[in-house]
């Protein structure tokens, strides 16, 4: 049985490790935003602007 109990320890690191991948969400929260970049540069200026409308509803 307490063997048992050395699995269980091995199981709790797992559940911090759950906390883990939403620190890699914000990486992909990132991506979206480049995703307009390109498309700014060849609209005009006033694109920009309108993107970083976009950026506050993201927020």
């Amino acid at each position: 049985m307490e063997i048992g109990s050395v699995h269980i320890q091995p199981m709790k690191p797992s559940q911090p490790a759950a906390p883990t991948p939403p620190p890699g969400g914000n990486i992909e929260n990132r991506q979206p935003p480049p995703e307009p970049s390109p498309p700014t540069p060849p609209s005009r200026p006033g694109a920009e602007s309108t993107s970083q409308s976009g950026i506050d509803v993201y927020a």
